[in-house]
């Protein structure tokens, strides 16, 4: 026991000697699309969208880091729900009642706080180059569901599908659907990329990250759907 305490002992203490932590900025530009896990709805096409924010990596050797990151990020999807899935959709605020005659859509614009958790693996350096690995897991936080509603008899854009103003309220029947989206999705995260030694002690970062989401993106158990991602990573480390 002794023997084991005083090797853990050393080894924190070369940890410890030479943990540097770097700060820095990033923007990664994503293509996102949704995998569809149900036999109501579907989806189709890829989204562009943008994540930016803050990260971190705590280098406890060399070679090895665990890095974290405080991302804004944006996601669209598409959903469809057929016409044979429901009888009607009523306006609560005017008791309009369409009947469903056709596809009902769905375009989502969401908001959520990306928070992953990464462990990262680098080379030593070729010149002023590094290369790296990253493996880890995220958590994203819900801060703003919008969607537009199209059908061949109305229109509605900018929908507050979690919280709809009293005008945007309604009922799909007969089973009352819920589209919320989900306020927490938790994902798997692979990537790789190359470190370049700018100027000084500062890092240039550019890479790819595959991010696959294992948590559904609705609320709506019968709407199964995960939306993954393939981010160019672009980011500056001081």
């Amino acid at each position: 026991m002794k023997k084991l305490f005083w090797t853990l002992f050393a080894f924190l203490l070369s940890v410890t000697g030479f943990a540097q932590i770097k700060m820095g900025l990033k923007v990664a530009p994503q293509l996102n699309w949704s995998v569809v896990d149900n036999k109501t709805t579907s989806t189709f096409g890829t989204r562009l969208n943008v994540s930016y924010g803050l990260m971190m990596d705590y280098y406890f050797t060399d070679n090895y880091a665990i890095g974290t990151e405080v991302l804004v990020q944006t996601l669209g999807a598409n959903l469809t729900l057929p016409a044979n899935q429901y009888t009607s959709l009523t306006f609560k605020s005017t008791n309009q009642t369409y009947a469903a005659v056709s596809d009902l859509k769905y375009d989502y614009q969401l908001t959520y706080i990306h928070i992953p958790i990464l462990l990262k693996m680098r080379t030593k350096s070729i010149g002023s180059t590094r290369i790296y690995g990253e493996f880890g897991t995220s958590a994203s936080f819900l801060t703003k569901a919008k969607a537009n509603l199209e059908h061949t008899q109305f229109s509605v854009s900018n929908i507050n599908v979690n919280d709809p103003d009293k005008s945007d309220e309604y009922v799909l029947a007969p089973n009352n659907y819920q589209d919320d989206v989900a306020n927490l999705m938790l994902s798997l995260i692979f990537g790789a990329g190359i470190q370049y030694n700018a100027f000084g002690n500062s890092l240039l970062i550019a890479g790819v990250r595959y991010d696959s989401r294992y948590t559904n993106l609705y609320d709506e158990s019968s709407w199964r759907t995960k939306v993954n991602g393939l981010a160019l990573n672009m980011g500056l480390l001081f």
